[in-house]
């Protein structure tokens, strides 16, 4: 007797069992990449996480999921501490790598996971809402006219919305930026926040 190959129209039996994926929700799926990526951090890395959250205080309910002896730190001193490696900055390195997902796309932390040998899943869970960039419209903002800088195309959005008004952070106008993401947009991760 003659068994046929598999095809698409033909599966084998455990065709189910062999390309189902796992389903995970989005917030484990962003614990288990911020947490594969913190034992991967350098020092430079981590120095750089830390100075980016070192200023956190009581105004960002984020402070309150910090350990009290992490709390009394950060607000003790305004300096980076010198132990930059010592385990009890993870925690606030954890928050940044975490925060760092905000907004991305469901396929995107799919792909992170098996990019990171984490495993193949399937992502879901809403979103979170950002706003969009004006210069790639690519939602990567918490708010906007803050002079936060786009994760995608670099902008940083100063309230800037007429295309040939200069931008004096940015040093070139709104179009010029549009223009230059538009040549360099097969080299970005576009699936990685939703567009506008």
């Amino acid at each position: 007797m003659m068994v046929e190959a598999p095809t698409p129209s033909n599966p084998p039996l455990n065709w189910l069992r062999v390309y189902k994926m796992t389903k995970i929700d989005r917030h484990d799926a962003i614990k288990k990449i911020s947490k594969a990526i913190l034992i991967l951090l350098d020092h430079d890395e981590r120095e750089s996480h830390l100075l980016d959250w070192w200023s956190i205080d009581e105004s960002n309910p984020e402070f309150f999921t910090l350990s009290e002896q992490l709390q009394s730190l950060i607000a003790s001193g305004d300096d980076l501490p010198s132990d930059i490696d010592d385990k009890k900055y993870d925690e606030l390195i954890l928050l940044a790598l975490t925060s760092s997902y905000k907004g991305v796309t469901n396929v995107f932390l799919s792909k992170k996971l098996k990019q990171l040998n984490i495993g193949e899943y399937e992502v879901s869970g809403e979103i979170e809402t950002l706003m969009p960039c004006p210069c790639c419209k690519y939602r990567t903002l918490s708010v906007l006219g803050n002079y936060e800088i786009c994760d995608l195309c670099k902008w940083e959005d100063n309230g800037t919305s007429n295309l040939d008004t200069y931008s004096g952070p940015n040093h070139m106008t709104l179009r010029e930026a549009k223009e230059l993401f538009a040549k360099k947009t097969e080299k970005l991760p576009l699936d990685k926040w939703v567009k506008e």
